[in-house]
């Protein structure tokens, strides 16, 4: 990883040749700024601060030993005995570029080569409490293990991040994002069957991308004939930019939540050949998910197999719903504030739009539940629509995904590798550990005794808390499933952001249209010229 503002470099010594284990790492800062983060959020003069933080951390699992170059250095965690046979034997391999090279190949039963259903090859380390912290995390048994980037990002043969298509917001992937940087029990198990590291998962962060979404969520495509299926719901998204080729614009039509629920977002989905200063203009075919437009593929994100998510947002822009200083009406911003899909009657259709409400997790019902206006409504189910009223056109708000918002409440530490999570057990996913003494929730009892539900690990990624939870003995008085409820909506974004530094960039232009023929119909309206960066600065304007 690198970063506008700073320049990492990352280094190991050989492993000591008793354990195999890396013994020193190194990494240089050279900083703009001689600045100290204040907050944990980045905001203001804090937020390149804490992206160094977050991308040296990430660095600095390279050093720990994330790096394709070691794997062959695991040892069995019990018997210290090398898990890939000594001497080693240099053999022709291919890589997952597509090229063949002769390479110190790590045993089969510690890395697996695989393909995907499109015939895209990859790596796959198959270690056993790695593997079974994936099985958990995506509630699918049938997984071997977890996939390494299968396009690398620093010519290795097998990978040396976790797959961005599946692990988008872990630590160890190789993008770096506001939302992307969960230091998640997958992590932990990579480094604990190294050999080299015992973990504390009880202070592991939860992964939401993927969370609980099932064997076709891995196995199959993100995006089928250009639809959203449900597996692939609240995690990519199919809403194209779309690129005025006379004024030299791009259209985005919709705002939507990124996969975290903590920010509005705009789905990173384009045309590729139409945009300039990109790796691939032609999308390869192995990651062509659209029949009738070959091209479209995400438009920032390739690393994640081209596959688009919602990770368009501007800082400033009333889009972070835990950014306590925007005030908007019917919308509620903080700490526990989680964004929802909202969809409008227009006269042409359904128009999408975004809001940021409180949010609370029930761990008595395991059901997500926010509060509009003087309401608070349940979402009984994951994908739960309720009618909105109070508004100046019918519309329908989408509840999310109880496991992306409420994470802590299920399988603490993804049962740390030491028990199965069990998804449908009566009263909500349960770890039943391996071993029958262990009372724990998340199977740390060989950590730590009484891991209780109360204590609540940060189930976003930085700065993001958990929402309000409830405990357990605590009384609940249930709502109708489907109420409708008063609710004042101001589409119009009002907060104006403070331009700080020079900026060339895209101009970009944030409102709603609101005259008769296209009333709640968003636009964002995006320079063309320039580099395409993922950081913007914003303009809000009302579209005339």
């Amino acid at each position: 990883m690198n970063n506008q503002s700073a320049f990492f470099q990352e280094g190991r010594t050989p492993p000591k040749s008793e354990e195999d284990r890396p013994v020193i790492g190194f990494m240089n800062f050279c900083l703009e700024k001689d600045a100290r983060a204040t907050t944990r959020r980045a905001s203001d003069s804090n937020e390149e601060i804490l992206e160094l933080i977050s991308i040296g951390t990430h660095e600095a699992g390279h050093c720990l030993g994330m790096v394709s170059e070691l794997i062959k250095f695991f040892r069995n965690p019990k018997t210290g005995e090398p898990l890939t046979p000594r001497p080693f034997k240099e053999e022709w391999v291919s890589c997952v570029d597509g090229a063949r090279r002769k390479e110190l190949r790590p045993s089969t039963t510690v890395l697996a080569e695989g393909m995907t259903s499109r015939g895209a090859p990859y790596y796959e380390l198959i270690t056993p409490r790695l593997a079974t912290v994936v099985k958990n995390q995506f509630n699918c048994n049938s997984l071997k293990g977890a996939r390494l980037e299968n396009q690398p990002t620093s010519q290795s043969c097998f990978g040396s991040h976790l797959d961005e298509r599946l692990f988008f917001t872990e630590l160890m992937g190789p993008v770096y994002s506001d939302f992307s940087n969960a230091l998640s029990p997958v992590t932990m198990a990579y480094f604990e069957d190294s050999s080299w590291y015992v973990a504390n998962y009880s202070a592991s962060t939860p992964s939401t991308f993927g969370h609980g979404a099932g064997c076709d969520f891995v196995n199959e495509d993100c995006i089928v004939d250009g639809q959203v299926p449900e597996y692939s719901k609240g995690f990519f998204c199919n809403h194209k930019v779309e690129i005025d080729q006379e004024s030299n614009t791009l259209l985005i039509e919709g705002i939507t939540c990124d996969p975290t629920r903590t920010h509005m977002a705009v789905c990173d989905l384009a045309a590729r050949d139409e945009i300039e200063g990109l790796p691939y203009t032609e999308v390869p075919g192995a990651f062509q998910y659209f029949p009738e437009d070959p091209d479209l593929g995400a438009w920032s994100m390739w690393l994640a197999d081209f596959c688009p998510i919602a990770t368009i947002s501007w800082q400033d822009s009333g889009m972070d719903c835990q950014d306590a200083t925007t005030v908007r009406s019917g919308e509620y911003f903080g700490a526990d504030s989680r964004c929802y899909d909202v969809w409008f009657d227009t006269t042409r259709g359904k128009a999408q739009q975004s809001m940021c409400l409180k949010t609370i997790c029930n761990a008595e019902r395991n059901v997500v539940e926010f509060e509009a206006g003087s309401s608070r409504v349940v979402c009984d189910f994951d994908g739960q629509v309720h009618t909105l009223s109070g508004v100046s056109s019918p519309a329908e708000l989408e509840c999310p995904r109880f496991a992306v918002v409420c994470p802590e409440l299920i399988c603490p530490g993804n049962c740390a590798g030491r028990g199965v999570c069990n998804w449908n057990s009566e009263g909500g996913p349960k770890c039943e550990c391996f071993d029958k003494t262990d009372s724990t929730l998340g199977c740390v009892g060989s950590f730590r005794a009484g891991f209780q539900r109360s204590e609540q690990p940060t189930s976003m990624p930085k700065s993001s808390p958990s929402p309000t939870l409830i405990p357990s003995t605590q009384p609940f008085d249930t709502p109708n499933p489907s109420p409708t409820f008063e609710i004042p909506y101001d589409l119009v974004l009002t907060k104006k952001p403070t331009d700080k530094r020079p900026y060339d960039g895209p101009i970009i232009k944030l409102g709603p249209d609101t005259s008769p023929a296209r009333s709640f119909s968003s636009s964002i309206v995006i320079s063309a010229t320039g580099t395409f960066l993922l950081a913007f600065e914003l303009v809000l304007a009302m579209l005339s």
